[in-house]
């Protein structure tokens, strides 16, 4: 913790302004700034109540309360229907944060907007440093077997991802159009989602596909180390 001997308001008073400016550089697509706001506010939240959750960030945008329910919750992720409960005219949406997005309140915009056509829910990820070990890992297969179980709970009429989660909510929904047709989404919005890079790559994925993947692994993950409980564990930091 590199900021261990700070007084206690000094943790509740930055932390808060490191959180807010690391939601604004993100919606202005500053990813340096807001990776490295976010890291502060990590470490000034250690062993702290999470920062606001995704239903207080809406509630907040909008200025009135939100009725929030959880339907859902694993070590790894928060699964929460918010807004009220709407006709069968309306359509049921659920949208899938990032996996990075443990900071689920980054979607507060784009879920305020959302409940505007439907009933909403939002499956959020939690920061796997928080997680311990005997947990277990979280990969690829763990997050699409996370998002297959909220779209079975919900049963929506659309999914929407929000960057990395699009693989895992792809993989989600092509499975309960397999399995149960009649409950599965009619459509799936991917906003963001670097998908498929093989059949369109950007400059940055021909780069990193002429790296070796053990080579790749070492320059991104990062064992957790600390007074986090998730000591041990491998992670792509959020400062990068």
């Amino acid at each position: 913790m590199l900021f261990a001997g700070l007084p206690e308001p000094w943790h509740t008073g930055w932390a808060a302004f490191a959180r807010s400016l690391e939601r604004g550089a993100a919606r202005l697509g500053v990813a340096p700034l807001a990776g490295l706001a976010g890291w502060l506010a990590d470490d000034l939240e250690i062993g702290r109540p999470l920062a606001a959750t995704v239903e207080r960030a809406v509630a907040g945008l909008l200025g009135r309360p939100l009725a929030a329910e959880l339907v859902a919750e694993s070590p790894f992720a928060r699964f929460v229907r918010i807004g009220p409960a709407r006709s069968g005219r309306y359509l049921r949406i659920l949208l899938v944060a990032p996996c990075s997005g443990y900071a689920g309140s980054v979607l507060a915009e784009l879920a305020a907007l959302l409940l505007e056509a439907g009933e909403l829910a939002i499956l959020e990820w939690r920061d796997a440093r928080l997680v311990p070990a005997a947990h277990g890992p979280f990969g690829a297969a763990e997050q699409a077997a996370e998002t297959g179980r909220a779209v079975a709970r919900f049963a929506p009429d659309l999914v929407v991802a929000v960057s990395q989660a699009g693989d895992a909510t792809l993989a989600a929904t092509l499975a309960a159009r397999r399995d149960e047709p009649d409950r599965a989404p009619a459509g799936l919005v991917l906003l963001g989602t670097p998908s498929l890079p093989e059949l369109n790559p950007t400059p940055l994925q021909r780069g990193l596909a002429l790296v070796p993947q053990a080579t790749l692994a070492a320059l991104c993950l990062t064992a957790v180390v600390g007074n986090w409980p998730g000591g041990g564990r491998r992670v792509f930091p959020g400062r990068l």
